[in-house]
């Protein structure tokens, strides 16, 4: 499949999406989802879909006050990631159990984090993970206090399943070293920082010039290497360096911003352009999810919180 065929196959599943769904304002998680699919290399079917929505509804705690739209990126998530659906919706919820037991904080990226170890060569050491990724979680915590929030869980606990546990100094390294460079301050560059902790061929100081590369790739790509961007960085940097094509990735973008869907949303192209530049399998299993939903929520709150920017007057309605 060439850049056209695919950009035309995420385009015509975003439109399939919203008619089967009947969503006839939000575009955005429609979005979501076909992005979810597509870099999974599956087609949308409403009948597993629904089937997934219909026993979230009835099997979710109604205390956790779960979102509308995270239920459907949820659903997709698993739906992406099984053969037969039937029966599994207690066993990913079950695993989230284990978390808020163990003391994780109900919602959203407390069911991200149990995403990660429904993988079966995870659920064996399901305590010992939990356990770890709360501690890396803390670690964070006492270093960067008024950065860490619920949205750290997730990248924590993938560290805990790779056993990088150890890899604490590094992940500060990280944070200074590259803010020294040119990356602002902040929870996304907190985020980049965890991402560069897991497992890659790369030392860290060529890890840190490959991001600052790629940062100096977006401005020359025209693309606004914005914060909530930066964890695309990490996501390139971890690659082997030969299987990285920057031209590629451009190519991508110029022809999402060609698209009427995307002309006012250049973020969310930039986004796109990488998601749909990485092979899924090259990374653990869950992170192009988890990137998605949590760049695209990341996004939309900067364009709520910009008052001085034209952002803030294009919603995805």
């Amino acid at each position: 499949m060439n850049i056209r065929q695919g950009i035309d196959a995420y385009l015509e599943m975003t439109k399939m999406i919203r008619l089967k769904l009947n969503w006839k304002t939000d575009k955005r998680i429609a979005m979501i989802l076909a992005s979810v699919y597509i870099v999974n290399k599956q087609d949308f079917q409403y009948g597993r879909f629904a089937s997934l929505i219909e026993e979230l509804h009835h099997s979710l705690d109604k205390s956790d006050q779960v979102p509308d739209d995270f239920k459907k990126f949820y659903a997709a998530a698993i739906d992406v990631s099984v053969e037969n659906i039937e029966g599994n919706i207690p066993y990913y919820l079950d695993l989230y159990g284990v978390f808020t037991e163990e003391g994780f904080p109900t919602g959203v990226y407390t069911y991200l984090s149990s995403l990660i170890i429904s993988e079966k060569n995870h659920v064996a050491h399901t305590l010992p993970i939990i356990n770890d990724a709360d501690a890396i979680y803390q670690s964070l915590k006492q270093k960067h206090r008024l950065l860490t929030n619920d949205k750290q869980y997730p990248l924590a606990t993938m560290r805990a399943a790779e056993n990088q546990l150890h890899r604490e100094q590094d992940q500060a390294f990280f944070y200074q070293q590259l803010n020294k460079k040119r990356f602002s301050r902040g929870r996304n560059l907190l985020s980049l920082s965890q991402i560069l902790t897991l497992y890659t061929e790369y030392d860290r100081e060529t890890l840190v010039q490959r991001t600052d590369q790629f940062f100096s790739d977006f401005i020359e790509m025209k693309i606004d290497p914005r914060p909530s961007l930066y964890p695309l960085f990490g996501l390139l940097a971890l690659l082997p360096e030969d299987t990285v094509q920057i031209s590629l990735i451009s190519e991508i973008y110029k022809q999402l911003n060609q698209e009427k869907l995307f002309k006012q949303h250049k973020d969310i192209s930039a986004l796109l352009s990488v998601i749909f530049f990485v092979d899924n399998k090259a990374f653990q299993p869950y992170l192009v999810e988890i990137l998605i939903y949590s760049i695209f929520t990341q996004l939309e709150e900067d364009a709520a919180n910009d008052f001085f920017s034209l952002r803030n007057f294009l919603p995805f309605q």
